[in-house]
């Protein structure tokens, strides 16, 4: 079974840095700190400022950017637990919440979109590129 991981997590990640981490099992922390290298890229890259105008204002963007982190990729050859699942499986379960524009349901699709799912979709398209693996975001919403 493949972890269900917070999106919103995701986005608070790298302020958290190792305190966060030893909160949780070694392949916890190595999905954590694989998804902060991906992140960290992100927004070197100035993706993050291209995902965040697409639905927020340009002083929400400058107030929102988080600062970049150091995290390195994690090596394939020492990957365990979640990550090791979400690497097998090819799968990231991430547990959404429908408040737009960060999170919602499309109202046509009915597919997951905003800045959330946008996100997302950046961090393990780096991930990809780095492990050469073939991961996808699954979205779970609650029956609410």
């Amino acid at each position: 079974m493949t972890m269900i991981f917070c999106i919103a997590l995701i986005l608070n990640l790298i302020t958290f840095g190792s305190t966060f981490d030893a909160k949780y099992d070694t392949g916890n922390a190595q999905l954590i700190d694989s998804i902060n290298a991906a992140l960290n890229i992100i927004i070197q890259s100035g993706e993050w400022d291209s995902i965040a105008t697409k639905y927020f204002d340009s002083t929400t963007i400058k107030l929102s950017r988080p600062n970049p982190c150091t995290t390195d990729y994690i090596k394939t050859e020492v990957v365990t637990g979640t990550f090791s699942r979400v690497l097998s499986t090819r799968s990231l379960v991430i547990g959404g919440a429908k408040y737009p524009p960060l999170n919602y349901l499309d109202p046509i699709t009915s597919s997951p979109t905003g800045f959330e799912v946008d996100l997302a979709d950046a961090i393990v398209r780096k991930m990809n590129e780095h492990y050469g693996s073939q991961i996808s975001v699954h979205w779970v919403y609650p029956a609410i």
